[in-house]
């Protein structure tokens, strides 16, 4: 079953953001406790990363130079070279 993109952010951020568990949530939204969990678990893995991004274009931009989708790939490649290979398996498609 395919779950809309905005219960899969709520219940993430119920259980990440407010510190609800994760079978609490589970109990409250229609996402299995298992779903919640790979979610969970994604979005922990990846956050440094794209935090690091961010920081890296909003730099750029205020040096002067704004990033575009191409420079934003390359940068992110180049990050993700630095990743253990055992961190790369959690990565999604929109890596």
């Amino acid at each position: 079953m395919l779950h809309n993109i905005n219960d899969i952010l709520a219940a993430v951020n119920r259980h990440l953001v407010d510190g609800t568990s994760m079978a609490a949530v589970a109990r409250s939204s229609p996402l299995s406790q298992t779903t919640i969990k790979y979610y969970a678990k994604m979005k922990k893995d990846t956050a440094d990363i794209e935090d690091d991004l961010v920081s890296w274009a909003a730099a750029m931009h205020r040096a002067g130079w704004p990033v575009d989708q191409h420079d934003m790939i390359e940068k992110a490649n180049q990050v993700l070279e630095l990743v253990p290979q055992s961190a790369r398996s959690n990565l999604g498609r929109g890596w």
